[in-house]
């Protein structure tokens, strides 16, 4: 049985996981994310598991959804929901066990990680309704967050860092 939350993300992503950056990032926003997803790649995806890299246009509607395990940086597919959603420098947090609402502005210099799910229709014989849930991490880079590789992750589905090795955990 794998583990709950973002611990439990190497088992889910063990044989293939799509890495989702959006197109057009510039600058100092691109490294981030970039330096961002290489730490993501190297805390959650074992070594033995096939990587597809892919731009995408988070714009797109429903040609952005997430049909595979999926890692997207700086966005979430269409068809996922987050319970930390992210707005330029603005996070907002809704329905978690501790929180019931908070809005947070000027928020920089974080990675936010959230271990979700995409939600997929897949109709069968006699089941037009039938959905499917792909599993997928959404990290977001702030400004620019510190490194991961000291952060004490574990089974909660969202994790805020936001100092070399400290963690806010949401659950």
């Amino acid at each position: 049985m794998p583990l709950a939350g973002l611990a439990g993300l190497p088992h889910l992503f063990r044989n293939r996981v799509s890495l989702r950056f959006p197109a057009g990032l510039l600058g100092t926003e691109r490294l981030a994310a970039l330096k961002l997803g290489a730490e993501v790649v190297a805390s959650f995806v074992p070594l033995t598991a096939q990587i597809d890299f892919d731009y995408v246009d988070p714009s797109s509607g429903v040609a952005n959804a997430a049909v595979e395990p999926f890692i997207a940086i700086n966005h979430a597919p269409s068809n996922v929901v987050l319970p930390v959603g992210v707005d330029g420098d603005r996070i907002e947090m809704r329905s978690t066990r501790r929180v019931n609402s908070a809005d947070i502005r000027s928020v920089s210099n974080v990675a936010i990680l959230q271990a979700v799910t995409a939600t997929l229709a897949q109709p069968g014989p006699g089941q037009i309704d039938r959905v499917v849930d792909v599993p997928g991490l959404v990290a977001h880079a702030l400004g620019t967050p510190p490194s991961l590789m000291h952060a004490a992750i574990g089974q909660e589905p969202v994790a805020i860092v936001h100092d070399d090795g400290a963690v806010l955990t949401l659950d």
